[in-house]
């Protein structure tokens, strides 16, 4: 697994009270799935095209403790979980705990790790902002019971098909274009993005995004075009010029 799991991903980290982090972990299950979809650039492995837009996604899957878990009630109960899953030998340390998000050792933030590595500037903000927003939005909306098998689905779906295809609507629990679930979304985070200052960018950039495609549209696009090789120039070109 260690062989085959060597993945790059985008960590956002947000400042949260203690007494918020371990609930905001639950609540924001059902969200992380469109921040897969956003940062989906991860199309090649192996010399080969996967047929996903994140391949990272089902990579970082195979680990055991990655992936949605149970939402926790107190701190002594996450504390007692990830200390279970190290004895059991799933995880060596709790630099091995591959939560979607979880509570950051070192600072005072819950951390949000679902992200391939961007090569669009735009692309890296807009997963930003969104973690941030829904860090700052989830609990102040109404909760629901979710299943660990449809958040698994959400996540296989956006890691698929990035934003062409159908997402989780993470506040209604329905699926439907990707053009649908960001804009409920967005309206259910749209306060959190006006106090930051991010509302309109926010818009903007997931208009850009739905129109030319996610890193991994834009990588095989390239490659059916020049092969494979030009695609890692062309992220080169482009980290390059930023």
């Amino acid at each position: 697994m260690g062989r085959r799991g060597l993945t790059c991903g985008m960590h956002v980290h947000v400042e949260v009270s203690d007494s918020e982090r371990i609930p905001i972990i639950g609540a924001l299950r059902p969200w992380t799935p469109l921040l897969i979809a956003v940062a989906a650039s991860s199309s090649f492995v192996d010399g080969h095209a996967t047929g996903y837009a994140s391949w990272r996604g089902v990579l970082w899957d195979g680990w055991t403790t990655a992936g949605p878990v149970e939402p926790f009630i107190t701190s002594n109960g996450y504390r007692r979980a990830m200390e279970a899953m190290i004895a059991s030998g799933a995880a060596i340390d709790e630099h091995m705990l591959y939560l979607d998000a979880r509570v950051a050792e070192r600072f005072p933030t819950v951390e949000v790790r679902v992200a391939d590595v961007c090569a669009d500037v735009d692309d890296t903000m807009l997963v930003a902002e969104l973690a941030r927003a829904m860090v700052d939005t989830v609990l102040e909306l109404p909760q629901r019971p979710w299943r660990i098998d449809l958040l698994r689905a959400a996540r296989w779906r956006a890691s698929r098909d990035g934003v062409s295809g159908m997402l989780l609507d993470p506040t209604t629990g329905s699926f439907g274009e990707a053009s649908a679930a960001f804009e409920s979304a967005v309206n259910a985070l749209r306060p959190a993005l006006t106090r930051s200052g991010a509302a309109g960018p926010v818009s903007e950039r997931i208009e850009h995004l739905l129109l030319r495609g996610t890193g991994a549209d834009r990588q095989r696009e390239v490659a059916d075009r020049l092969g494979l090789t030009a695609v890692v120039d062309d992220v080169v070109e482009r980290t390059r010029s930023v």
